[in-house]
């Protein structure tokens, strides 16, 4: 009996996966989770640390008419988020974060729905259970989607899009059943979108599209009248948003040149699942990768067409298709570059998924046999390999330079004055998985502080300053190009700024991290009778400390106090040794993580130096700490110490 439940149970699950609209969002919530789950743990970044407080000062009226500080105009999510924060007590990235992540998997949900039914016979009811789970798929990982949903002042587009979709997906319900309430959500989904985003006008577009497919395919076989309102809706819409365009996002101010390399980036948002193809080839063959590209998104179209020719593929091929193009036309005259921007393509992802679609679930029903089953699975899963790898490999980026912002809001949370050096600005692969487009991470622009990184977490102004050395980078990357945040600093400026701060942090990149670190800065010049270590008569060494963090790392403290100017190009020592004085690992260098020579040090000045080691195993170790020239290479005589060395205990349990 207990048996018979179980099976029974398993039955009515495998039932309900045959539903359309479960498969469709399962499929868009676990592929959305697998590929974005760690979006939840970043920060605010870019363009957020300037929309959050300009959107803080607006009443909520000026949040119909005032233009951002990037000259856009989209009320709904500017409402959206203030709304939001009313009701959270203020804007948090974690809340924020989830919110996108919900939205996008929504939209996926809509997109399965919408391909599901479309590839259903019309006198089916719910639809194609397998062909809404792969859209929605296809959807949910898109590569080219990753900035939109992972950067949170691209809330607009899965907003938008989730609109459009919702306004075309209502409307077939309408055509189907006869509602006016689907129509009628239909039309208000179509009259947010551009509320949302500029490009959303294409709703109504794009519901007009559905009409003109669904009649070529016998979908419905009358006409309908309700489509002139969606008509009457488009052109109001562009007559209000005319008024409101910035003279930049006409298209007088874009070349053919630029309109052709748009029109190759979105191309390649089309045929992504083999345009990696042509990113791997062209470096090794001595060929250009745009008319690579061309060809091949030529061969790969000829072949979706054909695939997808049947009754039921052919209508998701070919409002797939309608919908990449007219969800196409404002990026693709939008701005200059949009392969700098790849969150652009994202409103058009919905018709890539359903092409893509059609052509490959006409592809699967022609297979049989055992065999034939696998090479079908094995399809599916290279048409989406390309995806996931471009956004996991993404998220890698994401995640780290996400780590250091936090490090640097933890920083200022106290009120105290920080500068910041060598934050992370942009970050570049080294190694493409696609032809063309921009597929790193810009943590920070220009156009903000780190003051407004602080603010936007903590509420406080005036706390931090940052500053680009690009000297004290460090050892190359081999994964990823970085480029720094900040004014770029000589050795004279960067000491006057050092000695405004009361802590000074840098950035790192290793071979083995990303990650910010507490270097030192100004020390209280209290006198000290018995200080630790004298260094000739031009240094002292007034107090020095070394523990065991929780990550294994020895980190030491070191006070140091200038007597007077020094003549030679000195240096510090800092060797890790275990208990028999072997050397475990050095962090050697100028104090300061190398951003305070002595030879800027002024006369009576008193600084804090702060270095950590490497992570160890557990057990008893000391710090050897002393002076050496650079030119020579020769100890500094330390007053009381053999060798010229300073030893400390220290033990990680």
């Amino acid at each position: 009996m207990h048996g018979e439940s179980l099976a029974g149970r398993v039955g009515r699950a495998l039932g309900l996966l045959r539903h359309p609209g479960v498969s469709s969002a399962l499929a868009a919530l676990v592929v959305t989770a697998a590929l974005y789950s760690g979006a939840a743990s970043l920060p605010f970044f870019s363009d957020d640390l300037a929309q959050i407080p300009w959107m803080e000062s607006l009443s909520w009226s000026e949040m119909l008419a005032e233009p951002s500080p990037f000259g856009d105009h989209r009320p709904l999510w500017v409402i959206a988020w203030r709304a939001w924060g009313a009701i959270a007590g203020g804007l948090r990235p974690l809340d924020l974060h989830v919110i996108n992540l919900v939205l996008h998997a929504f939209a996926a949900w809509l997109v399965g729905l919408l391909a599901a039914q479309w590839a259903g016979r019309r006198d089916q009811a719910s639809g194609s259970p397998v062909s809404g789970a792969l859209a929605a798929a296809l959807f949910a990982s898109f590569p080219f989607s990753r900035e939109a949903v992972v950067w949170l002042s691209a809330f607009s587009y899965p907003l938008s899009t989730m609109l459009a979709l919702a306004a075309v997906v209502a409307y077939d319900q309408s055509r189907r059943s006869g509602s006016n309430r689907w129509l009628a959500l239909s039309l208000l989904a179509a009259a947010l979108a551009p509320l949302a985003y500029e490009a959303g006008m294409v709703a109504s577009g794009l519901v007009l599209l559905a009409e003109g497919v669904g009649r070529i395919t016998r979908r419905w076989p009358r006409p309908s009248r309700q489509a002139g309102l969606f008509l009457l809706l488009l052109v109001l819409q562009l007559a209000l948003w005319r008024l409101v365009w910035t003279e930049d996002a006409l298209l007088h101010t874009l070349s053919a040149t630029d309109v052709v390399d748009n029109g190759a980036f979105l191309v390649q948002g089309l045929i992504h699942p083999v345009a990696c193809i042509a990113g791997a080839i062209a470096p090794h063959a001595a060929i250009q990768a745009v008319p690579l590209l061309w060809a091949l998104a030529a061969a790969a179209v000829a072949l979706l067409l054909w695939s997808g020719r049947r009754p039921g593929e052919w209508q998701n091929v070919l409002l797939g298709l309608g919908w990449f193009v007219i969800a196409s036309v404002p990026a693709l005259l939008a701005r200059k570059g949009i392969a700098d921007a790849p969150r652009f393509l994202y409103p058009a992802a919905a018709g890539v998924a359903l092409v893509w679609t059609g052509a490959v679930s006409g592809w699967l029903r022609r297979q049989a046999g055992r065999v034939g089953g696998v090479i079908a699975v094995a399809v599916v899963a290279l048409v989406g390999l390309s995806s996931a790898c471009y956004v996991l490999s993404g998220m890698e980026l994401y995640d780290a330079a996400g780590e250091v912002l936090w490090q640097a809001v933890d920083a200022g949370r106290d009120g105290s004055a920080v500068l910041l050096v060598n934050l992370p600005m942009r970050l570049t692969p080294t190694g493409r998985i696609y032809p063309l487009g921009f597929e790193g991470f810009i943590p920070l622009t220009p156009e903000v502080t780190a003051d407004d990184l602080v603010y936007v977490h903590t509420g406080q102004r005036g706390v931090a300053d940052a500053a680009a050395f690009g000297i004290a980078l460090g050892e190359a990357r081999k994964d990823y190009r970085v480029e720094v945040f900040g004014p770029p600093l000589g050795w004279e400026e960067l000491a006057a700024a050092v000695r405004q701060a009361r802590s000074v942090y840098l950035t790192r990149y290793d071979s083995q991290c990303m990650r910010l670190f507490e270097v030192g800065g100004p020390a209280a010049a209290g006198a000290i009778d018995d200080p630790l270590a004298r260094f000739g008569e031009e240094l002292t060494l007034l107090d020095m400390t070394a523990v065991c963090s929780g990550d294994s790392r020895v980190q030491v403290t070191a006070s140091w106090r200038m007597e007077r100017a020094v003549a030679a190009d000195a240096t510090v020592f800092a060797h890790l040794v275990d208990w028999d004085g072997t050397l475990v690992s050095q962090a050697d260098g100028y104090p300061l993580g190398g951003l305070l020579p002595f030879w800027l040090w002024e006369a009576g000045e008193t600084m804090r130096d702060e270095r950590v080691f490497p992570p160890v195993e557990p057990g008893e170790y000391s710090v050897r700490l002393g002076l050496w020239e650079l030119a020579t290479g020769v100890r500094w005589p330390a007053e009381g110490w053999p060798d010229g060395a300073v030893l400390v205990p220290v033990s990680c349990p």
